[in-house]
């Protein structure tokens, strides 16, 4: 019996050991645009108004932690993020809209994401790390927190999840992929704080002009 019960296991992590996780923010009845803090559509491609998103989780961090990222700096909060697969790029036509997927190990690589919430993140650049302004969402599937295991869709529609980092609803755009629905809501970035030197930091650069005043 036992043994029958490890059989079962493993091959219970051998169906699990990768899923692909699509991610949108049309669901084909509801739309929720993407824009930067501005109001501008985020598309793909080069120059202004780029985005990408990515798939993930915060490891133990509780919603307060991840939202009080937002006030200190795009460095702590990518590194306190964990992506899975790759970055999905927004539409160059129309603007605003975003779908793809993200494909995880979770036997190998992307083991630490089993049991995890999964979040959206959303970035203005080609890369998280060089962006200035975020969005964070937390997706919830009927209220309720959906770990990595469970979903097969994603979606950044109000309603199924929590916006953490962000603001919605600011702007609205006609939805062209749906005439019926005459405005679509959007969800818009926010602008994360570069972190200003610290007093120690200034201290060490008045000392430095200091010395090298005397030098002279």
């Amino acid at each position: 019996m036992k043994l029958l019960g490890i059989a079962a296991f493993a091959a219970q992590i051998s169906v699990v050991s990768a899923i692909s996780i699509q991610v949108n923010n049309d669901n084909g009845f509801d739309t929720n645009l993407v824009t930067d803090n501005t109001g501008a559509l985020l598309t793909s491609g080069a120059g202004a108004n780029v985005g990408t998103v990515a798939i993930g989780h915060f490891g133990g961090l509780s919603d307060a932690g991840i939202t009080s990222l937002a006030t200190t700096s795009v460095s702590n909060l990518v590194t306190s993020f964990s992506q899975v697969g790759s970055l999905v790029n927004f539409s160059a036509t129309p603007d605003g809209f975003f779908v793809g997927s993200a494909t995880a190990d979770l036997t190998g690589g992307d083991s630490s994401a089993v049991g995890k919430g999964v979040f959206i993140v959303i970035g203005n650049s080609s890369s998280l790390a060089a962006a200035t302004q975020m969005l964070v969402f937390r997706y919830e599937d009927d209220f309720v927190d959906t770990p990595f295991e469970g979903p097969g869709t994603a979606s950044l529609i109000n309603g199924t999840g929590t916006l953490l980092i962000g603001e919605y609803n600011n702007f609205g755009f006609d939805n062209d992929s749906n005439p019926s629905t005459p405005d679509a809501p959007a969800f818009n970035l926010v602008v994360i704080p570069i972190p200003e030197p610290s007093s120690t930091a200034l201290l060490g650069l008045g000392g430095l002009a200091f010395f090298l005043r005397r030098r002279r």
